[in-house]
């Protein structure tokens, strides 16, 4: 009989937004938040990075005298540049390029099993994502995203010990998706492979999906969490992405109406080789945003910086904490920004 299983947990995690265009100008209103002078929008190909952030992760799992998962050690690095991205190819058929943006994210987290007061030995699941997308001028519109990772996710058995098949291991995970440049299609690429705790041997899969898209508001879901700091904060929005991981075509994004607060963080923040604590509290955005199909789980709280002024912004509007919770209630993944440095 097929055991059940979730689907890598720690690889469907939307860590990051969604959205998507058919027109240069976005149906939501997106301003330069990410700078701090929010009136330069678009990329010249100055710098080639502008910015890191490193979050500290943490568990909060559910309570259970049977079968839980475990996560400790965790890490959430975000990074923020500009590369000349491939856009079409001219009359000759040589290649179009302009300066975009490329955001990569890199997380890992040591994960273990329990089954009463028995403990598992302890493995390093990893998630690495990057995505290419493209001026402001062009409402960000995806060209081009990777994903990579290694998962060891619980199956829904509920094991008694760890003779039984106590986790699933996706490995070599990796899902690419190109996008046309009108973003009209989608293309997605998929393969990992796949045992159980107990077998020596794994299974390989491959799938491939091409889709259109008709979607205002489109995202890459790699690059959401990025592309809502481009937002006002002053009301709900909708976004549409691809949700790769389900492996079906669109899935709405909504979220909630932001509420302002004054929320409490200690980051160090390195900005033209200065080094500062910053301790206290300040002015920011909570929101909550959830899925509208597939695997979505419990809604996702984020909490922005807020934008101090348009020409002088000083926090850049970066997430200082998020709360992801897990598929199936098995607990949530908190994340503290402990260093921002800007280029």
């Amino acid at each position: 009989m097929k055991k059940i299983k979730f689907f890598a947990p720690l690889l469907a995690l939307p860590l990051l937004l969604l959205g998507g265009c058919k027109a240069a100008t976005p149906a939501i209103g997106l301003s330069a938040n990410w700078n701090r002078d929010t009136a330069l929008g678009n990329l010249t190909g100055e710098k080639s990075e502008f910015e890191e952030l490193v979050y500290d992760v943490s568990f909060e799992g559910k309570t259970t005298d049977g079968y839980a998962v475990h996560y400790e050690n965790g890490t959430y690095t975000t990074k923020l540049g500009a590369r000349l991205i491939e856009t079409g190819k001219d009359e000759a058929g040589k290649p179009v390029n302009e300066w975009g943006y490329y955001y990569r994210t890199s997380f890992a987290v040591d994960v273990f099993f329990t089954i009463g007061e028995q403990k598992s030995e302890t493995f390093r699941d990893t998630l690495e994502s990057e995505v290419w997308f493209r001026n402001l001028d062009n409402a960000l519109q995806p060209v081009k995203s990777v994903k990579t990772g290694v998962s060891h996710t619980p199956v829904g058995n509920d094991p008694k010990s760890f003779d039984q098949d106590y986790y699933a291991l996706f490995d070599n995970y990796s899902c690419t998706i190109a996008y046309d440049v009108p973003l009209t299609t989608a293309s997605i690429e998929r393969s990992y492979s796949e045992r159980y705790s107990t077998q020596t041997e794994s299974a390989e899969q491959k799938s491939e999906l091409k889709t259109k898209l008709k979607a205002d508001n489109f995202f890459d879901n790699e690059q959401i969490l990025f592309a809502l700091r481009g937002t006002d904060m002053s009301a709900s929005v909708t976004l549409k992405t691809l949700n790769s991981t389900a492996f079906t075509s669109t899935s709405s994004v909504r979220t909630a109406v932001p509420k302002a607060t004054s929320y409490a963080v200690d980051f160090e923040m390195r900005e033209n080789g200065e080094t500062k604590q910053v301790n206290g509290s300040i002015d920011a955005f909570s929101l909550e945003f959830s899925y509208s199909s597939g695997m979505s789980g419990q809604a996702q709280q984020v909490v922005y910086a807020a934008r101090t002024s348009v020409n002088d912004n000083l926090y850049r509007n970066v997430p200082l904490y998020m709360e992801v919770p897990l598929f199936s209630s098995l607990g949530t993944l908190k994340y503290t920004l402990k260093t921002a440095t800007f280029m």
